[in-house]
């Protein structure tokens, strides 16, 4: 057999191989990318309900009272009050007239 019949077999082969492995590379991505946005959906949903119900409880407290309570709760967390919202991580509180008026 001739050297280049053998150098095309085995490219041949070996590009149906990595053709292959890219293939299975991409069902597997697709896979976790709809199980992540099922997830992400699912987390989302929560919030959506927690937030409602902490406006709904935390309707009594003051922009102090909250701030208080979110450092006794996270010690170490990085809280920043301005003006009528208070940072914590990724959630903001709004207030109005001292009133809680939302969470994001």
């Amino acid at each position: 057999m001739n050297k280049w019949k053998a150098s095309f077999f085995v490219a041949l082969i070996s590009l149906i191989v990595t053709n292959i492995f890219w293939i299975i590379v991409m069902i597997d991505q697709g896979i976790s990318y709809s199980y992540l946005k099922d997830s992400y959906d699912y987390e989302t949903k929560g919030q959506g309900i927690l937030q409602k119900f902490i406006l709904e409880d935390a309707m009594q407290y003051t922009q102090k009272d909250i701030l208080s309570i979110l450092r006794k709760q996270n010690p170490k967390a990085f809280i920043v009050e301005e003006g009528n919202e208070i940072h914590i991580e990724n959630i903001i509180f709004e207030f109005q007239d001292e009133k809680l008026i939302s969470v994001k």
